[in-house]
């Protein structure tokens, strides 16, 4: 603590309360409580852009009266952002990529505030560290939530039960500070991408968010520690010529899950992911051999399972590793399900089934 005038106390309180009450230069993030402002006079462009960057919400069906920003500002950051997301720098007609920008985390500790954080940095640096984030992120099929996923709906996306009051303590500040800094995701939010998608039930699974997360965390990291290698190996989709064996391992466990569904269709009371899931992605040397076995009465079943068992040969032939890894360590679970959820987005997108018959030679 430290002693302030009551000058010094009226004034800072105002500018917050007031900072607090615009929309446009606070964003809220689980309990943390991010105000920032544009220095310059008329700053309100940047202020807004930023706001949205943070915030994306779709406000079209919106009245006047419950819009957040004006419709044009809110054009122009989805713009901005598409050039940024995919990795071109906006020009100058954009916004004044050289004012400064002040930024203040702040989150409530007792009867007092906490500062989680306090960055200075130009309005051009930020568009491009949040530009990053939003292109770090990129999956396929995260499209079909919209333009961009908030750190918001990410954190909640996270927490047990997709409930906000199960949002760990600090993430919120945290999450905000790795994408405004440029840094690594706190590694709070990786596990809680892994247990997510390990955990069946209602609110489990690998969801396009949560892959997206996941990915995210490997890809700043592996960048940061210039793996480039690794780096490489972490795609937006399927890579069929990838042959790291976690990757494998997670596009094979889809593929035997699919086996499943086109032999039992309706009739399944819990499929392999919701038993085996969470076991395979961590120890696949003790789960994967039983899988096989089973697999071999669902490929029998299966309309095209000669095609399936044919796709689970050649991921059986690539992977090095033989007998199956023991265990795999939280990176490479990770991995693991990257692999799964690509597999996945390939099983069942458009076409997949003509495809399947003409591999087949079916009429």
């Amino acid at each position: 603590n430290a002693p302030v005038s009551k000058n010094a106390a009226f004034a800072y309180a105002t500018v917050l309360n007031h900072l607090v009450k615009n929309s446009r230069t606070h964003i809220r993030i689980s309990d943390t409580t991010m105000v920032f402002w544009a220095d310059k006079a008329n700053g309100e462009m940047e202020e807004s852009l930023l706001s949205w960057w943070l915030d994306p919400v779709e406000e079209d069906a919106l009245d006047n009266d419950t819009r957040r920003l004006a419709p044009e500002v809110v054009n122009q950051a989805k713009a901005v952002l598409e050039k940024m997301k995919q990795g071109m720098k906006p020009g100058s007609v954009d916004f004044s990529s050289d004012v400064r920008c002040y930024l203040l985390g702040l989150a409530p500790n007792a009867a007092r505030l906490s500062v989680r954080f306090w960055q200075v940095n130009s309005f051009g640096e930020l568009a491009e560290r949040i530009g990053q984030h939003y292109l770090d992120l990129q999956i396929i099929g995260l499209e079909r939530y919209g333009t961009a996923i908030a750190p918001w709906r990410i954190l909640k996306e996270l927490a047990v039960q997709r409930d906000s009051k199960n949002i760990p303590p600090l993430l919120g500040g945290q999450l905000l500070q790795s994408i405004l800094s440029g840094r690594t995701y706190p590694q709070t939010l990786y596990q809680a991408a892994l247990s997510r998608c390990r955990v069946g039930g209602d609110h489990g699974g690998v969801t396009a968010i949560r892959a997206a997360v996941v990915k995210a965390c490997l890809l700043r990291k592996y960048r940061i520690q210039k793996q480039a290698t690794k780096e490489a190996a972490i795609t937006v989709s399927l890579d069929t010529k990838n042959t790291i064996p976690a990757y494998l391992l997670g596009r094979l466990f889809s593929i035997l899950e699919k086996a499943q569904k086109d032999a039992l269709g309706g009739n399944i009371n819990a499929t392999i992911r919701e038993r085996y899931f969470g076991a395979a992605s961590a120890t696949p040397g003790a789960v994967f051999p039983l899988l096989l076995r089973l697999s071999r009465h669902h490929l029998n079943k299966a309309q095209y399972g000669s095609l399936l068992d044919r796709k689970i040969q050649d991921i059986l032939g690539a992977l090095d590793a033989k007998p199956f890894p023991a265990h795999l360590n939280l990176e490479e679970q990770g991995v693991f399900i990257l692999g799964y959820y690509h597999q996945n987005q390939a099983n069942y997108e458009k076409g997949e089934d003509k495809k399947v018959k003409e591999d087949n030679g079916d009429e």
